[in-house]
């Protein structure tokens, strides 16, 4: 009597990146091969934010009972990011009596495959040292204490010795570069399943996507502000054409902050204030 498919579950957050495609594709290729079923759950991001939408994100995790699957396999890398270690551990005891595989971060008291990173940021500071000849090159967001960070900037260390060039700890920045309140946001998926129309919309991003969204609002009737980082919106296009759109919807009526830094968000009644810099001044 032939057994019953193995069932099989993959816990992602989004199909974009080559690290998760490369999880996909060989996840697939291994159940093709032993004849198994492969579900996927593309989750987004787990931001723990418990903002009204956040159940859409997870809803497809309640598929993830015993009943249903026989193992399931945790992208954790990207799934962590932006949660603390013991809300991301906490989320994953919901799936007991699942067997639970971690993917790319250690999870005790779970088997956790680690990924080596030496060849891909190898691959990085070639393309930056030998291709693009930088010579100064600045670390962000080390995660003080972690044990990868430090396997992180060890590897980096030892490539710029072999290539001559001076390692400087001062170059190396710890910290999370999140902002307060970044939780309070919601992303554009969210703002699509919006059932009421908001009074007032603040767009953080100047980018593609962002403009999209700034346009349909205010012709909806909102009130709408963009709040973009650099110097102009649209960074990656002609500056010419981006500055050319920006005063075109300014002219109907769109807010813009340009070169503004967003530094908190902050619940203030039932409305959120974005507070950001911009030309040394806190607004």
């Amino acid at each position: 009597m032939k057994s019953e498919k193995a069932r099989i579950g993959l816990l992602l957050n989004d199909t974009n990146s080559d690290y998760v495609r490369e999880i996909l594709d060989g996840a697939y290729s291994y159940c093709l091969e032993k004849e198994a079923s492969l579900f996927i759950f593309n989750i987004g991001e787990m931001n723990f934010s418990y903002h009204p939408f956040d159940y859409q994100h997870r809803v497809l995790t309640q598929f993830c009972k015993k009943s249903n699957i026989d193992g399931l396999i945790v992208c954790s890398a990207v799934l962590d990011l932006h949660a603390k270690k013991e809300d991301f551990e906490a989320f994953l005891r919901t799936f007991d009596p699942v067997p639970v595989v971690s993917i790319g971060t250690k999870i005790a008291g779970r088997p956790s495959i680690l990924c080596d990173p030496k060849p891909g940021i190898q691959k990085i500071l070639e393309d930056l040292v030998d291709r693009q000849k930088c010579r100064k090159i600045c670390v962000l967001g080390r995660i003080p204490g972690s044990h990868e960070a430090q396997e992180r900037t060890e590897i980096i260390a030892a490539f710029l010795k072999k290539r001559g060039i001076r390692f400087d700890e001062r170059f190396i920045i710890d910290g999370n570069f999140t902002y307060e309140g970044a939780n309070l946001a919601i992303s554009s998926d969210d703002l699509l399943q919006l059932t009421q129309l908001p009074q007032r919309l603040c767009i953080i991003g100047g980018g593609v996507i962002g403009m999209e969204f700034a346009h349909i609002f205010h012709n909806f009737g909102s009130e709408v502000t963009v709040v973009e980082y650099c110097k102009e919106i649209l960074p990656p296009f002609d500056k010419d054409i981006a500055k050319r759109l920006r005063q075109t919807l300014t002219r109907k009526g769109i807010n813009f902050a340009t070169g503004a830094a967003v530094t908190a968000l902050k619940r203030d009644g039932e409305l959120i204030a974005v507070c950001y810099d911009q030309k040394g001044k806190s607004l």
